[in-house]
């Protein structure tokens, strides 16, 4: 994300020159274009370690020792 706003960045000041707002118009623009991205790759991320980490927890309570 930070690589993609810099390069938007740098076609601003390419284009307009040096200002101060087109540093916080690249930011605000960037995350804009890449927030779905990193959403999708978190999302599918999380829910192919769900199964692991459900089963992991069940793994614990049952190979645990009984307390008779």
């Amino acid at each position: 994300m930070i690589e993609f706003i810099n390069q938007l960045r740098a076609q601003r000041e390419a284009s307009e020159g040096f200002k101060e707002e087109n540093i916080i118009e690249a930011a605000v623009e960037g995350s804009v274009q890449r927030l779905r991205p990193v959403m999708m790759t978190m999302l599918v991320a999380t829910l192919g370690l769900l199964p692991a980490a459900l089963s992991h927890a069940i793994v614990l309570t049952l190979s645990a020792p009984s307390r008779s």
